[in-house]
């Protein structure tokens, strides 16, 4: 088909496909041109409700996007147009063995092709053979932890464990356990040793949500482990070694909290590698 060889051997920065194919259906041309592994953008032209019904398919496929003409104004479709080029533009810029980490839409199943998110997709692409520890920033609900477990995924532990824990939600005095263990007896309701989250993820990834607001204490263990690799269970005398890469998120000001008083600035360069 003269598209598909043109898409092979000309420079595109978009195909849009009509509602409407002498020889194929749109879904079909959307496969095919996933199939010949082009990478450009491709997008839609949407004229009828036959056509709405198969859209779903076709974003699982690899379709970019989609456009009504009888709804959209020019500068809608030009936007589009416009966000398909800046993603393809980026595609091509980062390195080959990274490539493979994006899809139609985003980086694995991260969506968004927006220029902020562009510059995230160009971090991760940066982190992902650094086996270092880091921080993400950002209100609650913005998709850290989708972050985190894609910065697991793509990394050189991504056939290990990768354990979250979502620090707020577990109470104060009970985080300590929940992360390092305790042994039978260290305290009430303590009826038997539990290994914790570090050992679960032991030659992993830990995710630890929230890290601004551990109290003072926990602070200085999970800075230890950073430090010498080195956890104890809480009520225990054993040293026990791990090898956990840290990935850590808070939505407050870590370097205002510092200030105030309420984290260590030691631990703070400590999980702050990257970026």
């Amino acid at each position: 088909m003269i598209a598909l060889s043109a898409v092979q051997t000309g420079n595109f920065d978009a195909v849009i496909i009509e509602d409407q194919l002498p020889l194929m259906t749109p879904t079909r041309l959307i496969q095919e041109f996933v199939s010949v592994q082009s990478g450009i953008p491709l997008i839609s032209v949407v004229r009828s409700d036959e056509r709405r019904k198969t859209l779903l398919n076709d974003f699982d496929l690899g379709l970019f996007g989609s456009f009504e003409p009888e709804t959209y104004a020019d500068e809608q479709v030009f936007s589009l147009l416009n966000s398909a080029k800046q993603f393809h533009d980026f595609k091509k810029s980062v390195p080959r063995t990274s490539v493979r980490h994006f899809s139609a839409v985003g980086f694995e199943k991260i969506v968004g092709v927006s220029e902020q998110m562009l510059k995230i997709y160009h971090l991760m692409s940066q982190i992902k053979s650094k086996d270092v520890t880091t921080v993400l920033y950002g209100e609650s609900g913005t998709g850290k932890n989708l972050i985190a477990r894609t910065l697991h995924q793509i990394s050189l532990r991504s056939e290990r464990p990768n354990i979250s824990v979502n620090c707020p939600a577990i109470p104060s005095e009970l985080l300590e356990s929940e992360l390092f263990g305790h042994e039978k007896g260290s305290f009430t309701g303590a009826i038997e040793r539990k290994d914790g989250k570090f050992l679960a993820a032991n030659s992993g990834s830990i995710f630890l949500d929230e890290i601004g607001d551990m109290s003072p204490s926990l602070q200085s263990k999970i800075l230890r482990v950073l430090e010498s690799g080195e956890i104890e269970r809480v009520g225990g005398a054993e040293t026990i070694r791990v090898d956990v890469r840290i990935i850590s998120a808070t939505n407050q000001d870590l370097e205002q909290k510092i200030k105030d008083g309420t984290f260590r600035q030691d631990l703070y360069h400590r999980i702050n590698v990257f970026p």
